[in-house]
């Protein structure tokens, strides 16, 4: 057991012992030299040595108090808090002794616990005062904030009052619980042949019974090939390069969506045919960006977290420290590479938040450095985690991200430790939460920590497409909660890396650790820009899909998120000589009573003839300001206004396709209806079938469809 994990479990034991007996608590106390100074990172040296100074001389009279008065910590038992024993072990009777001066190493802040550098900022009176070196667990330094320091103390309830009596002050608040997020793991579910039966295909056809799907998807996956164009890609994003990662071949369960849907607008299947499951996402990556996870730890040896060794990309994976009882201990040797809270625990919730965030496999920022801060659930171990993070990260190119949260009173000092974190250049995204509940609340009992704060970025979670329709990505989570504090929605499922096997998460965790990989990859694509919460948010803001999710209210935004590219490619068609966008066309769905409007990137190809079919006179699109379809021009969507179809880039209306015109296909002799769509799944005996409704169907002859693409025929011409 390594040294870190032994003092932590003596710790957690002491204080579940001696919590279940009194009500003395932990304290955290703010010292203020001056009102007028500035940040204390900020200040001169000379100036922080007199701060450090102050603080030292309070402790010593806190501890004063503290020995004074230790009748006020006996227990319901008759007997004196167990915490004390450490100051009788110092056998200090330091009041007795007027040159006796405890000096409280400071465990957060090492460069300040320098003796003789200290003892020369003294005055000329205190020369021959002397220092005894101090480590108390019941009284120590927690950090500077702000223009302020903040200490750790253990009170009894009548001894808060005189502690803040004393002079420079400020307040002292009784510490909390910040818990994790509660999430739902599963794991993962292979398809296979046995479960292939969710398309409900008509039992009467031997050929379509026995069809299988695994096989035919393998099949089509490999005819995908390259459909895409990192040329227009590139373009349209202005990215400085792009990188794909290919999941075409996990379109039957929606594998990995949580990436794809980042990476492309709004999905229609009557506009575009088959979703895009690849993610597209900036050649950096996240490269040079540090996201710091404040979690349960961190295994590292699973495939998803490659530091690329060797490569020009080489990154920092790393468990940093371990925050508990308000100290941060760095990790060293192998606990670098595995940390967790004990020793009997797996930290799942620190690997899953990890992996999305950063991961090769199943992340967002696939080059970004992974740094993890293992920190218990105290206030007082969330600012010293936070304070850490400050101290060892580099402004304007880190990210704090943090899925814990609970119903608890607000804090000064939590507010303020963001807020000076924002001013430094760091970026904090926090969890909504998962109560399904309204968290955007103002301090009352009613807060939400941490997601109820200033100075973050809080982000609420889509429902799960693993296994579902893609449209469920778009939908509120059932446990999402909500309100006009949320800045943004990201998909709220996703596989990560887990020691044994791939898992599947479900939680605002995960929504979380996606988005502060979104914004890693943002800031490596603009290392010349700034970025703080206020900028960073506008960006996200701009970037975002806007007024596509169902299921909000009225005043919680609906902004769901992107990384910038929002083309739609096929995966049915091929890139040939163009690639056009049609002209918007707005519509209303029955999902939302807002005004959407969706923009595609039509795959189209020069057709060999020159003949130029007539256009319709008439038609119902007329009324609404789009021209009719030439004649047997094929439908792409419909809606209650009629049949759409796509020509030179814009919309167009079909009314030639009536009920009865439409039903002209090859399957109505077997028993099976015509397609509505012109959607094609599979080739059999020549003949094209697509399946709508849960059965079988025939593609439609007017659907004008070469077969050479799915009926390995000979045709220079794809569709």
């Amino acid at each position: 057991m390594s040294k870190i994990y032994f003092i932590f479990s003596i710790i957690v034991f002491f204080n579940y012992f001696i919590n279940t007996l009194a009500e003395n608590s932990f304290y955290i106390c703010s010292i203020r030299k001056s009102e007028n100074d500035k940040v204390y990172d900020d200040e001169s040296v000379k100036v922080q040595n007199e701060i450090n100074e102050l603080v030292n001389d309070r402790m010593n009279d806190i501890y004063n108090l503290i020995e004074d008065n230790k009748g006020t910590f006996i227990l319901e038992n008759g007997k004196l808090d167990e915490k004390l024993n450490e100051i009788e072990s110092l056998n200090l009777r330091k009041r007795n002794d007027e040159n006796k001066k405890l000096y409280f190493i400071n465990p957060n802040r090492v460069d300040s616990n320098d003796i003789n550098i200290y003892k020369r900022s003294f005055n000329s009176t205190d020369s021959d005062v002397e220092y005894i070196p101090v480590e108390l667990n019941i009284l120590h330094h927690i950090s500077p904030i702000l223009n302020y320091y903040t200490i750790l103390v253990y009170l009894s309830d009548e001894l808060v009052d005189q502690v803040q009596a004393l002079p420079n002050v400020i307040s002292c608040e009784k510490s909390f619980k910040i818990q994790d997020q509660v999430y739902k793991e599963e794991e993962e579910i292979l398809i296979n042949n046995n479960n292939n039966n969710n398309n409900n295909v008509n039992n009467n056809k031997e050929k379509r019974d026995d069809f299988d799907f695994e096989k035919y998807q393998e099949e089509e996956n490999m005819d995908y090939g390259i459909y895409y164009d990192i040329d227009k890609i590139k373009e349209e994003t202005k990215w400085s390069g792009v990188e794909v990662q290919y999941n075409a071949n996990k379109h039957s369960e929606n594998d990995d969506s949580h990436l794809s849907l980042l990476s492309q607008g709004r999905f229609y299947k009557e506009v575009t045919g088959r979703y895009d499951n690849n993610y597209y996402y900036p050649s950096s990556a996240g490269k040079g960006i540090d996201i710091f996870l404040i979690d349960k730890g961190l295994y590292l040896d699973n495939d998803d977290f490659d530091r690329y060794e060797g490569t020009e990309d080489e990154r920092t994976l790393t468990c940093d420290a371990l925050v508990v009882y308000g100290v941060a201990h760095p990790y060293e040797g192998e606990d670098k590479k595995k940390c967790k809270f004990a020793e009997d625990s797996y930290p799942g919730h620190g690997n899953m938040v990890s992996s999305l965030a950063g991961g090769k496999l199943y992340g967002a920022a696939k080059k970004a450095n992974l740094h993890m801060i293992v920190s218990y659930y105290e206030l007082y171990e969330t600012i010293v985690a936070l304070d850490y993070i400050k101290q060892n990260g580099k402004p304007y190119q880190s990210i704090i991200s943090f899925s814990r949260g609970a119903y608890k009173k607000y804090s000064q000092f939590l507010q303020d430790k963001l807020d000076e974190l924002n001013d430094a250049g760091f970026i904090t995204v926090v969890a909504a939460g998962n109560e399904t509940e309204d968290i955007c609340h103002e301090k009352n009992k009613y807060f939400y920590s941490i997601a109820g704060y200033k100075n973050v970025i809080i982000v609420g979670s889509t429902e799960s497409t693993y296994n579902n329709d893609i449209e469920n990505g778009y939908k509120i989570a059932s446990y999402s909660n909500y309100g006009e504090c949320i800045d943004i929605f990201a998909p709220g499922q996703a596989r990560y890396a887990n020691y044994q096997l791939n898992r599947k998460a479900q939680g605002t965790s995960v929504s979380t650790a996606i988005t502060a990989g979104v914004i890693a990859t943002i800031m490596s694509e603009h290392p010349d820009i700034k970025f703080n919460v206020d900028t960073m948010k506008e960006k996200l803001f701009e970037l975002s899909l806007k007024n596509i999710i169902s299921g909000l209210n009225n005043v919680t935004p609906n902004r769901f998120l992107n990384n910038g590219k929002l083309s739609i490619i096929s995966p049915i068609h091929y890139y040939n000589t163009t690639v056009t966008t049609p002209t918007v066309k707005s519509y209303t769905t029955t999902a939302r009573t807002t005004t959407t409007k969706i923009t595609i990137t039509y795959t189209s190809t020069t057709k060999s003839t020159s003949t130029v079919k007539p256009r319709p006179s008439t038609c119902f699109s007329l009324e609404i300001g789009f021209p009719c379809c030439r004649e047997g021009e094929k439908i792409v969507y419909s809606d209650d206004d009629g049949y759409w179809g796509v020509e030179n880039g814009e919309w167009c209306g079909i009314d030639g396709k009536t009920e009865e015109s439409k039903d002209e296909c090859f399957s109505l002799s077997e028993g099976y209806p015509c397609c509505e769509f012109c959607m094609v799944e599979q080739c059999i005996d020549n003949n094209l079938w697509g399946v709508e409704n849960g059965q079988w169907c025939g593609i439609a002859d007017s659907c004008h469809i070469s077969k050479a693409r799915y009926c390995n025929l000979s045709d220079d011409i794809l569709h």
